[in-house]
């Protein structure tokens, strides 16, 4: 189960390697294997005939994208992709979920293209004729159920990164409070949205987020995205003044339902303020909801009643502290399952930014950058399995097995930058993993030791976007 993908490539005589691509595209690392050579027209550089192959592949999927976008004859790219695609590049970075995506996906494609219609003069006039109304055009909110640490925070980050639209994931659902009581006032949530609307118009189009009439108009045509976690910790409590839980339900359903939110433009107190609808909003909810066991009757989502994991808890919601309004806010519920130890191995070798390979980049850039020499670094199958093991018992996610990672390779980055200039690998192995990263000095499982790997120098080469072999030749 070792990652195969290398850092540095040993093919000789190409003209790229010095570079990563072997670690992308899976070009061979035996300096003996014979490799055959294109020769790029304009430039006259060689490369080995597998990169070459792997970036035709990735201009021909990049291409058919911009085909699709140029077909679609929409002004911003977010909305061009189809759930397909939106699907594909979640699972790429979203471990073990792949229904949640696929859910995911289309749930969040669906608000984009009612976003569309209704900003399309064509659309509206279309929907009128017909005698209905833009406004029927409801959006659909969002529930995200699952157990801590299994990518629901990971979901919302990557989907906005895919929209590229205006997102913001609020984390302090839980100190939401009534308004005149200790804590966060609900309105908060779309003052922190505005600035959020605000910084992404002028990273788009420098100086389009000054004007705040502006930012206001675009939420209100628009709407975007906010995301609210732990909304699990809002269930109402049985007894007293509940400022904290039914309360707070309430003062969200407005916002869900479309409320006229004035924000204020600067901090200064007196400060003008503008107008914010929330009706075109979407909110997606995120919670861990472990509730008791459920009944298939119960109000709510799903009809699952195997388990009282959180996986199947949406089926019971509506009886454990949440306000059937609340509930009936929802247009799709998402569960997500709890990630095992095959899942925690995707995400320390094969995902897309998986562990392994930032570990790799990162030794092998550290050392050059302190001047000394780069550094590799090699896991051994069975201590991945044990990293694995321990990300499964820990039940905290790709942000547990990060923090479990790096404890394991303390002393080592402690150490390496110091070592005799002939030693420039770093060995993980089972029994490192085991004594919780104590370097292991001698025998065969010695941390430090000399790689056999060839020395390459570091050199300025700019790849072209796509690679032409002659015909008929290997050159």
């Amino acid at each position: 189960m070792t990652s195969k993908k290398k850092w540095l490539c040993s093919v000789d005589g190409c003209s790229f390697n010095d570079r990563a691509c072997d670690r992308m595209a899976g070009v061979t690392t035996n300096p003996k294997e014979e490799v055959k050579f294109i020769k790029e027209s304009e430039t006259g550089a060689h490369y080995c005939d597998a990169y070459a192959r792997w970036m035709t592949d990735a201009y021909l999927v990049l291409q058919s994208l911009e085909t699709q976008a140029g077909s679609a004859n929409m002004t911003t790219g977010d909305s061009l992709l189809t759930p397909a695609i939106i699907f594909e590049l979640l699972k790429n970075r979203v471990v073990g979920q792949d229904k949640a995506c696929r859910s995911f996906a289309t749930a969040m494609h669906d608000n984009t293209i009612l976003r569309e219609i209704r900003s399309n003069p064509d659309c509206t006039s279309m929907i009128e004729n017909n005698g209905l109304r833009v406004s029927d055009l409801k959006k659909s909110n969002i529930l995200i159920i699952g157990p801590t640490g299994c990518g629901k925070t990971l979901l919302a980050e990557e989907i906005v990164k895919i929209l590229n639209q205006p997102s913001f994931i609020y984390g302090a659902t839980a100190g939401l409070t009534s308004a005149g009581y200790v804590g966060t006032d609900v309105e908060q949530i779309i003052i922190d949205y505005f600035v959020e609307v605000q910084r992404w118009m002028n990273s788009k189009t420098p100086g389009s987020g000054e004007n705040p009439e502006d930012v206001a108009a675009w939420i209100n045509q628009n709407g975007g995205t906010i995301f609210l976690d732990e909304v699990d910790k809002l269930r109402a409590s049985s007894g007293g003044k509940d400022v904290n839980g039914r309360s707070v339900q309430e003062r969200l359903l407005t916002l869900f339902q479309g409320e006229h939110v004035y924000v204020p433009t600067g901090r200064e107190k007196g400060s003008p303020t503008v107008m914010i609808d929330t009706t075109n909003i979407q909110f997606v909810m995120m919670g861990v909801f472990e509730f008791a066991e459920q009944t298939p009757n119960s109000i709510g989502f799903g009809r699952e009643t195997k388990t009282n994991t959180s996986t199947n808890a949406g089926a019971n919601i509506a009886t454990e502290g949440f306000i059937s309004q609340f509930i009936g806010r929802i247009g799709f519920t998402i569960n997500l399952r709890q990630l095992g130890k095959d899942d925690y191995l995707k995400i320390l070798t094969s995902v897309d930014g998986n562990l392994v390979s930032v570990a790799e980049a990162k030794y092998q850039c550290a050392g050059m950058v302190q001047g000394t020499r780069p550094f590799s670094i090699v896991f051994a199958d069975d201590a991945l399995e044990l990293i694995a093991e321990k990300g499964a018992e820990l039940k905290t996610g790709a942000r547990g097995l990060r923090k479990f990672l790096n404890t394991i390779l303390e002393d080592i980055d402690f150490y390496y930058l110091d070592l005799e200039p002939e030693l420039d690998e770093i060995y993980i192995s089972r029994a490192l993993v085991a004594a919780g990263g104590t370097v292991i000095e001698e025998g065969p499982d010695k941390t430090f030791r000399k790689s056999n790997k060839p020395r390459l120098e570091q050199v300025e080469t700019k790849l072209p976007l796509l690679l032409t072999a002659p015909k008929g030749k290997d050159s």
